[in-house]
């Protein structure tokens, strides 16, 4: 309790416990924050497969891999949320940047992050292959919610909200991110927990748009904000695991106009950007109309 621990190049692979198979990080002021790492293969009886943090602890994940965990749900949980295979949040300030959640299974909810309470941000971060009972990559309940330049694809929910579910008043805002190919649906609203959540969607690629998000309570609110579109992303090759943007994919240079991906381009969405360095500048808003003869009129944006 208090202390600010650092962890840098650190392995934790293939442990087993209660809760928090590969971490457990517990309350008061405690601030770890870990560095190129990775975790991998743990168990947990019950809650956070990978990573359980309970009670006011601040923690920071950079550059690391949590992959391959799994949250069994089967050990008293003393009075705490179940869930969780990679990361179990348990009313705690959470900060996940640059890194890879993946192949992470639960039996109860948040394959790949369950967040209960406090806050969560994650930016730069892939979430595939993810499942649970509901919400295969994502559980939140209860908490406010950053999602930025975030990769949700190809994970699972047995019921509810392959790709995110929200529940019980959470305020969760997406930006410049990806959502594809998670099933049964990508977002999916709680209808229990009395409602009142609120998403917000900006410039982001959500598959099956607006009309794909599942909202059963009317005081819930759903927000498709500018920018936000409806495409397949054209990733480089799921099959291995690459799920980098190809030259022909819309999420290139669509995400938010004041922001810009490192090689000074308009930022893409997703995790990943599409490095443009050396190439021509990309046309912007090229339409094609056709017309009542032969021709086809051609219009585009100045630069």
């Amino acid at each position: 309790d208090g202390s600010s621990p650092t962890f840098t190049n650190v392995v934790i692979n293939e442990n087993t416990s209660n809760h928090g198979g590969g971490v457990f990080i517990n309350g008061g002021n405690t601030r770890p924050a870990f560095y190129d790492f990775s975790i991998q293969n743990n168990t947990a009886v019950g809650s956070g497969g990978g990573v359980f943090l309970n009670y006011g602890a601040v923690s920071e994940f950079h550059n690391g891999d949590i992959s391959g965990n799994t949250g069994y749900e089967d050990y008293n949980n003393e009075g705490w949320h179940s869930g969780g295979g990679g990361i179990m949040n348990n009313g705690t300030s959470v900060l996940i940047y640059d890194c890879t959640i993946s192949n992470n299974t639960d039996n109860n909810t948040g394959g790949g992050v369950c967040s209960v309470g406090g806050d969560l941000t994650m930016k730069r971060v892939k979430l595939t292959g993810n499942s649970a009972s509901t919400g295969g990559a994502l559980y939140i309940q209860a908490s406010i919610t950053s999602l930025s330049h975030l990769t949700v694809a190809n994970n699972t929910a047995n019921s509810e909200g392959g790709g995110l579910k929200e529940c019980c008043t959470s305020t969760i805002n997406i930006e410049n991110s990806i959502f594809y190919n998670n099933t049964p649906q990508e977002i999916n609203f709680s209808n229990g927990g009395g409602g009142g959540g609120f998403v917000n969607v900006y410039y982001s690629n959500i598959s099956g748009g607006e009309a794909a998000v599942i909202i059963p309570l009317e005081n819930d609110s759903f927000y498709w904000g500018p920018g936000s579109i409806d495409a397949d992303p054209l990733f480089a090759d799921t099959a291995n695991g690459n799920y980098s943007l190809t030259a022909d994919s819309r999420c290139i240079d669509a995400g938010h106009p004041d922001s810009t991906d490192a090689d000074g381009t308009r930022a893409d969405m997703g995790a990943y950007y599409y490095d443009q360095s050396g190439q021509p500048v990309r046309v912007q808003g090229f339409v094609t109309t056709p017309t009542d003869s032969s021709e086809i009129l051609l219009t585009w944006d100045a630069l």
